[in-house]
């Protein structure tokens, strides 16, 4: 996690004005705990079918929970926190891979938009598939402002 914020970091001394960070299931995590302590100021966080609670992702006993189970003992959030950085957060219907409940625990945060498509995992990531070409719209509009 702390090779993120140095990348956010140094992209501040390259980028005169506010990021916009993307994360896709473990990126996910990452971009909304990295955004709340980067000293680049960033203008939203995209979190793509985010493992958004690593107390889930353990107590699940899937493929996630040996690699939750260590960020928890080494001292990582349960859930990431963005702070005052506007995220919205997309969680396919059918991800079975990252279980839609994950987005659930974290909906409701101020400055959290949880919205749902009818995608699974890494249909998020397709360009070829619908939910692709409306991430990138939204993340046009953040980065212009």
């Amino acid at each position: 996690g702390h090779d993120v914020v140095t990348a956010l970091d140094q992209a501040g001394r390259l980028i005169d004005r506010p990021v916009v960070v993307v994360g896709h299931s473990a990126g996910g995590y990452l971009a909304m705990w990295a955004a709340a302590r980067t000293s680049t100021p960033v203008a939203g966080v995209f979190a793509l079918a985010p493992i958004a609670d690593l107390d889930l992702a353990v107590s699940d006993g899937g493929e996630l929970a040996p690699e939750a189970a260590a960020l928890l003992e080494a001292g990582a959030p349960a859930r990431p926190d963005p702070g005052r950085v506007p995220t919205l957060v997309l969680h396919g219907t059918s991800d079975t891979v990252v279980p839609p409940t994950h987005s659930e625990r974290i909906e409701g945060r101020e400055g959290v938009t949880v919205e749902r498509v009818d995608a699974g995992h890494y249909a998020l990531l397709d360009p070829t598939k619908a939910p692709w070409q409306k991430i990138v719209e939204r993340v046009r509009e953040a980065a212009i402002g």
